[in-house]
């Protein structure tokens, strides 16, 4: 893109050998991003702090265990369309996050890993400027707030590709130009065909609680709002499954609604 730029602050990573086949590692970097790309978006990234650490396997060819500790991370986006000139700008701010994973031997080189994830003190914006036309038009601009005080996530997933994706990136290091891998083509097949497909299952929930939407409405509110996902890898036989759970939703007062729709809402 002409004129595109983006500049992403150095990660320092500290890798201890523990002398028994595992490292300790850790990271204490600043977390933050930029790019932009003149009138078309610009994007910013951060958070006041990040701490990470974890121990990596040699025999399992990831980490048995790793953690982490986040605050203040903020987003914010402005994106144009250069079609219908519609300008979007969206922020987020979690006043914190952490997490913890664990990974145990699957044999052959993968591994089946569990993860965990909380946080608290979420907000999102969007607003949406309508070009001129379509607000001469009558079409207002659109605009709303979710708040989330706090919240979970979960993951399981058996059968992760470590070693083969690791054999995979370590062949694209040893290849840094397209005539290298042009000339190792079949041996990058050999790989990318060893990797898949990346994991055997994976299965993830999320619960989200007292969430509320401020929208040009009103006040949107439910007590939890939860999602759930099932599936496994890219396979013939292949399987995908997701769910939606609320309880407690409130709707704004004098909201225009169809009488046969009160009873569904739950």
């Amino acid at each position: 893109l002409p004129g595109f730029t983006s500049k992403v602050d150095a990660i320092k990573i500290q890798a201890t050998p523990n002398g028994d086949g595992t490292w300790a590692v850790t990271s204490n970097s600043p977390m933050t991003a930029t790019a932009d790309a003149p009138d078309l978006f610009n994007f910013s990234m951060g958070a006041k702090s990040f701490t990470w650490s974890g121990t990596y396997s040699e025999a399992l060819y990831s980490f048995s265990d790793s953690k982490y500790d986040m605050t203040g991370f903020t987003m914010s986006q402005r994106t144009i369309d250069p079609k219908t000139k519609m300008i979007s700008y969206t922020a987020t701010a979690v006043e914190s996050m952490s997490g913890v994973s664990t990974a145990t031997d699957a044999g052959n080189g993968l591994a089946n890993s569990d993860a965990s994830i909380s946080f608290s003190g979420v907000v999102s914006s969007t607003t949406i400027d309508m070009p001129a036309e379509a607000a001469q038009g009558g079409m207002p601009d659109l605009n709303y707030v979710a708040n989330v005080p706090k919240g979970t996530y979960s993951s399981n997933a058996k059968g992760l590709s470590a070693k083969p994706v690791l054999d995979l990136m370590a062949f694209f290091v040893a290849h840094p130009s397209k005539e290298l891998l042009v000339k190792d083509q079949a041996i990058l097949k050999e790989k990318l065909l060893a990797a898949l497909p990346f994991f055997a299952s994976l299965e993830g929930n999320s619960n989200f609680e007292g969430m509320t939407v401020e929208t040009s409405v009103g006040k949107f509110a439910l007590s939890s709002f939860g999602t759930s996902i099932g599936m496994n890898g890219a396979v013939k036989d292949g399987r995908f499954a997701e769910g939606i759970s609320l309880t407690g939703l409130t709707l704004p007062e004098g909201l225009p609604l169809p009488p046969w729709s009160k009873g569904l809402i739950p």
